[in-house]
């Protein structure tokens, strides 16, 4: 058995993001760190789980699953703005999935979308 069995394991450490901020879950957010005034930033609700990045894309692992953003940081800095116009709307929730990113990542620009 397990000591604590309502507590699930994952990597709680920090996670420095290509875009220099640091990355973690606080509650069910994923959320990151602005390293130079400290403001904190909620980025999408996913189910809690270890997070690394590859390249500008952020994965969520642990257990038996793989998860994958892709983008999650795009070279104008806008978050989402898959179209690169720089806004962030319901097209690019739309284009996401017409891409094949998946739900997840079209639901987290979805919640991002003016």
């Amino acid at each position: 058995g397990t000591a604590f069995p309502g507590i699930s394991s994952y990597d709680r450490r920090l996670v420095k993001g290509p875009d220099g901020y640091a990355w973690l879950f606080i509650d069910n957010y994923v959320s990151r760190i602005n390293p130079v005034d400290g403001t904190i930033q909620k980025i999408i609700t996913a189910p809690i789980s270890s997070l690394m990045f590859h390249g500008r894309d952020l994965y969520f692992y642990g257990g038996t699953t793989l998860s994958r953003i892709r983008n999650i940081i795009l070279s104008n800095g806008l978050q989402g703005d898959v179209s690169e116009d720089g806004s962030i709307t319901a097209y690019d929730a739309a284009l996401a999935l017409a891409q094949g990113r998946g739900a997840l990542e079209a639901a987290h620009i979805a919640e991002q979308a003016v």
